[in-house]
């Protein structure tokens, strides 16, 4: 199983994604393109005009950790990733889960 949690404290936000969705290729597929996405993004912010300050990137296959600074546009992509995983993990609860701490 894949465990997901987004974290949103004012400016700061975090993601961490633990674990394998063993069993199905596409939703460890999903969740690895969704994760390195942002991440990419989030490398890319001055190009995209998104005001970020990133603290910790940490890709790792089955470990994942995001930790930065941002502002409503960054808080936007991390609410959005919460929204899509939340739809995968509904269809495959025993392979997703997904949690969230908006503050």
């Amino acid at each position: 199983m894949t465990e997901v949690y987004i974290e949103i404290d004012g400016s700061r936000m975090m993601l961490s994604a633990k674990g394998h969705a063993d069993g199905s290729e596409v939703v460890c597929g999903i969740v690895s393109a969704a994760v390195y996405g942002l991440a990419g993004t989030l490398w890319n912010a001055d190009s995209l005009g998104l005001d970020v300050d990133l603290v910790t990137v940490k890709m790792a296959s089955g470990d994942a950790l995001i930790i930065c600074y941002g502002d409503e546009k960054v808080e936007l992509l991390f609410k959005s990733m919460f929204l899509m995983l939340g739809q995968v993990a509904g269809q495959e609860p025993e392979r997703l889960k997904v949690e969230r701490k908006f503050l």
